[in-house]
């Protein structure tokens, strides 16, 4: 059981969801295009590393350093971006950044430009959900899956020609494990969709998003108790998301009982 202390084996285990979570993204985007060598990973300890050399997006160009990592890994793994012309984006955990690292990203022109809260809550200490006019239901027919395309698209405002591309990796996620799309409707017309993704005994709520016109009407308060509920009834002990510092996201997962336990500073270049 997952102990909700905070610790680095507690970050360790936040930051290896997410991770495992984009992989899986970047999985789909790669067997889709058909090209072995658009993704490439990179782990060792207390940190992991996730490349696409052809897709300049700073989500899936990142380093996830949980711990006191070595600086030779850091050093490796920037060299790794540099072969591929990229530059990371560093998502540092607390504890994790010691004198050795700054010094290297600071020589290299990363700097800290930005915080995020991490909320996390036991699966044992939710709360109910609230009355809501708003129905929240798992993805789990290829009219549903049609829906949450629309609705994603949408609520992210990707541009036109990007929608295509990013609906046919859509249609690969409910396949991934430990995926579960949610679709959220008002009077039968879909407003917003979220994701439940679970690794070992940790959910993520992740990648929600509203479109644009159905905004303020509680589509994410609803989506957010849906996942909980969802979490509950797994193997998951614990149940985590994250926010920009201040933000209405964050405001609604308080309100469903999270908890901001600690931030990760990110560091990046130009």
């Amino acid at each position: 059981m997952i102990a909700l202390h905070l610790d680095a084996d507690l970050v360790s285990q936040i930051q290896a969801t997410q991770f495992e979570y984009l992989r899986g993204r970047m999985n789909v985007m790669r067997d889709v295009r058909g090209d072995p060598n658009a993704t490439v990973y990179y782990e060792a300890e207390h940190l992991r590393a996730c490349i696409a050399p052809a897709i300049p997006n700073p989500i899936f160009n990142q380093v996830f350093v949980s711990g006191p990592a070595k600086p030779q890994d850091v050093e490796r793994v920037l060299a790794l971006f540099d072969q591929h012309g990229m530059a990371p984006r560093f998502e540092i955990g607390p504890g994790a950044l010691s004198r050795e690292i700054a010094s290297c990203l600071a020589r290299r022109e990363f700097m800290h430009t930005q915080s995020d809260p991490i909320l996390i809550q036991s699966t044992r200490e939710l709360s109910r959900s609230p009355a809501s006019d708003i129905q929240v239901s798992r993805v789990e027919s290829g009219d549903a899956l049609e829906s949450f395309k629309d609705v994603y698209v949408r609520g992210w405002q990707t541009e036109e020609r990007l929608a295509s591309t990013l609906r046919s990796y859509i249609e690969h996620w409910p396949k991934l494990r430990g995926w579960t799309l949610c679709l959220a409707s008002q009077d039968n017309v879909p407003i917003g969709v979220a994701v439940l993704f679970e690794h070992g005994d940790v959910a993520y709520l992740a990648d929600a998003a509203t479109a644009p016109e159905f905004r303020a009407r509680g589509a994410q308060s609803a989506l957010i108790h849906r996942r909980l509920l969802d979490s509950r009834r797994t193997a998951a002990r614990l149940v985590f998301s994250r926010a920009e510092f201040g933000s209405t996201s964050q405001r609604n997962l308080e309100r469903a009982g999270l908890v901001a336990r600690f931030t990760v500073a990110i560091w990046t270049k130009g």
